[in-house]
């Protein structure tokens, strides 16, 4: 852990024998054990309205978030999304910042 905090994103724990990553609240350990990612996964929305906020809005959000929202509608309604404020970080291919819309 002395040495650039043992390669770990967040926090680096002393063991007896090495160390071992840890992430602060909120956040989840990468598959790599080093890397910490913000948890905002598998947020449900089933209510007749309402907003979807990016971590941190309205100022900018978690470097490495990776936020998933699901939208359900009854039978025989629709979803319709409006967006009020948007942006996206600027790359080739949406290497860093991606919205989709699946079905």
């Amino acid at each position: 852990c002395a040495e650039n905090n043992g390669g770990c994103h967040h926090q680096c724990i002393n063991l007896y024998k090495g160390y071992k990553c840890a992430c602060r609240s909120g956040y989840v350990l990468d598959s790599d054990g080093r890397t910490c990612h913000l948890f905002c996964n598998g947020q449900w929305f089933e209510q007749p309205e309402g907003l979807i906020f990016s971590p941190n809005y309205p100022k900018e959000y978690p470097k490495d978030a990776i936020c998933t929202w699901e939208i359900q509608a009854p039978s025989g309604y629709f979803i319709k999304l409006q967006t009020l404020k948007f942006g996206l970080e600027v790359s080739p291919s949406c290497a860093f910042d991606l919205v989709a819309l699946r079905r």
